[in-house]
C-alpha cells in the first residue's frame, strides 16, 4: 500500500490527510459504498454535467493499490466510452475488506509521515487517524476538490487496463450474436493474462491460445521460417477460426511441442471468442476478427519480465531466439485498426 499513497502523493502533492485516507478505504473496501439500484444512471449523469474546468489533462485512471484503479470521468468521456461498462465494472468488485487490514493500511500511512516520506504533520495525522473507531469512507479534502477536480469511479485494476477493449467489446455484443477478438503482443506484455481476465469477466467467453498452433518440427523448413510469422501454424488456426463461426461445438488438435504430439481440444463456443498470443494478427488471420488488440511493453520492461517469468536459463532462449523472431514480425505489422493498450506502467505486484 505504501508504494501506491506516495505514487499518489507524488501525482497530487495537495493531497491532505483525508484524501491518503480516502484512497486507504478504497483500496481495502473498494466502490462497495457507492454502489444503488440506480448506479448506470448516476455516472451518466455526473458525465454529462462535467465541464472545461473540470478538465485538467487527467490519464484514464490512475492505479491507487495493487488491486484497484480510479477511472477518472474526463477521459472517459473524450474518449467515448460507454457509461453501461463502467457501472458493470463496478458490480464487479467484490472484495470483503476488513477493519484490520483498513487499520494496517492506516499504520503504513503513518509510518510514511514519521519517515518524511509523505511531507504532512506527524501530530496531526496521528489525531485524525486514530479518529478512526472503524472504518469508515470520508470525503477528498477542498484542496483536492479544487485543485484536482475528482470525477471517478473504483473498479479492479486489471479491469480498468482493459477498459478501451472491454467498451468495445460491449458495443460490439449489442449488434451481433458473437465477437471474435484477438490479442496481440510481444511476450512479457500480458496476452495470456488478459485473455484469462476476459474470461472471467464475461460468463460467456471462449478462449484459443496461439500456443496450441506452435509450428511442428516437419513444418520448420527453411523457407517456412523464412517467412514473417512464419513460426506458427496459421493455416490450422484459421481453419479453427472458421469452425468458431458456426456456433456448434467442434474438436481441434493442439500441439504440444514439450511433448511433440497433438492432443484434442473440444470447443463449445460461446458469445465472445478471445485469440491470445503473439502472431494472432497474422495477415492469414486477420479477417476472422471483429475486433483487434495490441499489448504493447517497452525493450526494458519485457526482459525483466520475462525473467522473473522464465528464470535464467530459459530467458536465455527468448532473448536469442524468441525476441528476435517476434520484433521482425511486429515491425512489420501495421495496427491501424488496433485497439492498442500500453502495459508497461501496470504494477502486477
Amino acid at each position: 500500500m505504501l508504494k501506491y499513497l506516495i505514487d499518489s502523493y507524488y501525482r497530487y502533492p495537495l493531497m491532505r490527510q483525508q484524501d491518503f485516507v480516502k484512497q486507504i478505504f478504497q483500496a481495502e473496501f473498494g466502490c462497495e459504498h457507492c454502489l444503488g439500484a440506480n448506479n448506470e444512471n448516476i455516472i451518466k449523469d455526473e458525465c454529462s454535467n462535467l465541464t472545461e474546468s473540470d478538465d485538467i489533462g487527467q490519464v484514464l485512471f490512475d492505479q491507487i493499490s495493487s488491486d484497484f484503479a480510479r477511472v477518472n470521468l474526463v477521459p472517459f468521456v473524450k474518449a467515448g466510452y460507454n457509461c453501461n461498462t463502467l457501472s458493470d465494472m463496478m458490480k464487479k468488485v467484490n472484495v470483503k475488506g476488513s477493519a484490520e487490514g483498513f487499520n494496517a493500511r492506516l499504520g503504513q500511512f503513518v509510518s510514511a509521515t514519521e519517515n518524511s516520506l509523505i511531507d504532512l504533520d506527524v501530530n496531526a495525522v496521528k489525531r485524525y487517524v486514530s479518529s478512526f473507531v472503524k472504518p469508515a469512507p470520508v470525503h477528498h479534502s477542498v484542496a483536492y476538490r479544487l485543485n484536482y477536480r475528482p470525477h471517478y469511479r473504483v473498479v479492479y485494476k486489471r479491469h480498468a487496463v482493459l477498459l478501451p477493449l472491454i467498451s468495445a467489446i460491449d458495443n460490439l455484443l449489442y449488434k451481433k450474436l458473437n465477437v471474435v477478438v484477438a490479442i496481440d503482443g510481444k511476450c512479457g506484455s500480458g496476452k495470456s493474462f488478459y485473455a484469462d481476465v476476459l474470461s472471467r469477466y464475461y460468463n460467456f467467453c471462449t478462449v484459443i491460445h496461439c500456443d496450441d498452433f506452435f509450428l511442428p518440427p516437419e513444418m520448420r523448413t527453411r523457407e517456412r521460417l523464412s517467412q514473417v510469422g512464419g513460426n506458427i501454424d496459421y493455416e490450422r488456426l484459421a481453419e479453427v477460426l472458421k469452425e468458431v463461426r458456426k456456433d456448434k461445438p467442434f474438436t481441434y488438435r493442439r500441439y504440444s511441442c514439450s511433448d511433440n504430439v497433438y492432443y484434442d481440444v473440444n470447443v463449445n463456443p460461446k458469445r465472445l471468442i478471445v485469440v491470445e498470443g503473439s502472431y494472432s494478427l497474422h495477415p492469414a488471420l486477420r479477417s476472422f476478427y471483429d475486433l483487434e488488440t495490441l499489448l504493447t511493453v517497452s525493450d526494458s520492461e519485457q526482459l525483466i519480465r520475462l525473467l522473473q517469468r522464465e528464470g535464467r536459463e530459459k530467458f536465455r532462449a527468448f532473448a536469442e531466439k524468441w525476441i528476435p523472431l517476434e520484433n521482425r514480425y511486429f515491425d512489420s505489422l501495421s495496427a491501424n485498426n488496433a485497439i492498442i493498450i500500453d502495459t508497461d506502467d501496470i504494477n502486477y505486484n
